[in-house]
């Protein structure tokens, strides 16, 4: 009797621990990620229009506060960011 009650705590033990590293696992390759890329293009577009309303000249600033920028300038701010958090930037499609 106690070795089959011993056996069904290691089954369960091996469960559990299966559980969490599959959760681990697609936290670590889904749910961060994503994270990462919405956090990142919300960072670059506000930094990208910023430069636009500093550097930029007159109807740059009207375009800044119309919430336009720069595609070049965001692209950088973006690769950037993602580097920052451990994204390689030529991964992303």
């Amino acid at each position: 009797m106690p070795s089959k009650l011993l056996s069904n705590i290691v089954v369960v033990v091996v469960l559990v621990v299966a559980l969490i590293l599959v959760v681990g696992w697609f936290y670590w390759s889904q749910v961060r990620p994503s994270r990462i890329y919405s956090g990142c293009s919300k960072e670059a577009t506000e930094k990208a229009i910023d430069l636009n309303l500093k550097e930029g000249d007159e109807e740059d600033k009207e375009s800044a506060i119309k919430g336009r920028y720069d595609q070049e300038s965001y692209d950088v701010y973006y690769n950037r960011c993602l580097r920052n958090n451990g994204i390689n930037a030529k991964d992303v499609k």
